[in-house]
C-alpha cells in the first residue's frame, strides 16, 4: 500500500507506527499538518523520495524513525524547527 494524504488532517494524533508493513511510494507533505505528533516510525519499507519540507510544522516531534527506506537528497532545513527531537533514525 502507500501512505494516504488524508491522514494529514488527523492534526490531534500523537503517535503513529507504521513499520514493516511493505508501504511503497512517497512521503506525503500534507502529513506535516499532523501537528501533535511526537513520534512516528516509518521504518522498513520501501518509502522513497525526498522527505518533505513540510514536516518541519512537526515542532513537537521527538522520535522520527525512518530507516531502512529509500529515501533521497537532504534533511530540509525546515526540519530545524522540530526543536523536542531526540531520536532520528535515518539509515539506510
Amino acid at each position: 500500500g502507500t501512505l494516504p494524504p488524508g491522514y494529514g488532517g488527523w492534526s490531534n494524533l500523537l503517535d503513529l507506527q507504521l513499520f514493516d508493513n511493505a508501504l511503497k511510494g512517497s512521503l506525503p507533505p500534507e502529513w506535516g499538518n499532523m501537528v501533535s505528533l511526537e513520534r512516528i516510525y516509518l521504518a522498513r519499507n520501501g518509502l522513497h523520495g525526498s522527505l518533505p519540507a513540510e514536516y518541519g510544522n512537526w515542532s513537537k516531534m521527538m522520535d522520527l524513525r525512518l530507516e531502512e527506506n529509500l529515501f533521497t537528497g537532504v534533511l530540509p532545513p525546515q526540519w530545524s524547527a522540530m526543536t523536542d527531537l531526540s531520536i532520528l533514525y535515518l539509515h539506510l
